[in-house]
């Protein structure tokens, strides 16, 4: 155990340094001492995901959430990916799933609105922006989904209002700026 706890420790230490090929190797080292082993399936994961192999990601994701079914972990990075990829309804279905495992699961909800918005469903996706705000009202991903939602309905001046409150949240970097002086241009 200490040798794969080590080397999804290095991995990880890897990934951070953005050396992704060895930390790829070390993190399929781990697997191979441990193919059980949830925390380096789900390392695993992540690198695959941010080299852009998202049937790997997925790969590795899923093996983890076979696991241990109570965590809903690998279940959101998997939605992640598949949102990532474009599958917005294979993406709903997975946060779905984390919202079964954890109703209270930080992010969730926003981004199943994410996938929302992307399938054209703005209202479903303000929906969404306000459960994530009920249960974590100081994150700015709910507003920034708000605020997006209310762009693409052309309700600017509710566009500038949420933007400001993510701004208020701590969101404020240069894009979130820019979309909300665009919203109140266009108000």
């Amino acid at each position: 155990p200490a040798a794969v706890a080590y080397r999804v420790s290095l991995a990880e230490v890897f990934m951070q340094d953005e050396k992704l090929k060895p930390a790829e190797d070390v993190a399929k080292q781990a697997v191979s001492l441990d193919p059980n082993d949830k925390k380096a399936l789900i390392t695993l994961g992540k690198i695959y995901q941010v080299q852009g192999t998202s049937r790997d990601a997925l790969e590795s994701y899923l093996k983890a959430a076979v696991l241990d079914p109570s965590d809903a972990d690998p279940i959101y990075f998997s939605g992640q990916v598949y949102l990532e990829v474009g599958k917005f309804n294979e993406a709903m279905t997975q946060f779905q799933r984390v919202l079964k495992v954890n109703p209270r699961y930080p992010r969730a909800h926003a981004s199943l609105g994410r996938a929302l918005l992307r399938m054209q469903k703005y209202q479903d996706a303000l929906t969404e922006a306000n459960n994530e705000r009920d249960l974590n009202p100081e994150m700015a991903e709910a507003y920034l989904l708000a605020g997006e939602a209310f762009y693409r309905m052309r309700q600017y001046t509710n566009c500038a209002a949420e933007y400001q409150k993510a701004v208020s949240k701590k969101g404020g970097t240069a894009s979130v700026l820019v979309q909300m002086a665009r919203c109140y241009r266009l108000s």
